[in-house]
């Protein structure tokens, strides 16, 4: 059986790897614009200020839940 990811889930995996594999080499105290990010990634700034909301928006609840507030 040949399983083929749809055209945007290859795209999302290939955005997954890339920022695992820039938080693996990251310097502690380097900082990255949304544009540096977007360029190795392949995509557009919007995407990955999409992906950060997201990400902060998720933070956010599960330290809700956990009783830290801030």
């Amino acid at each position: 059986m040949n399983l083929t990811l749809p055209a945007n889930e290859n795209k999302n995996t290939d955005i997954d790897v890339t920022l695992a594999v820039i938080c693996a080499i990251a310097k502690e105290g380097e900082t990255m614009t949304f544009t540096d990010i977007a360029e190795l990634c392949g995509c557009n700034q919007s995407y990955i200020q999409k992906l950060y909301a997201k990400a902060i928006k998720k933070l956010r609840k599960n330290n809700a839940l956990l009783g830290y507030e801030g």
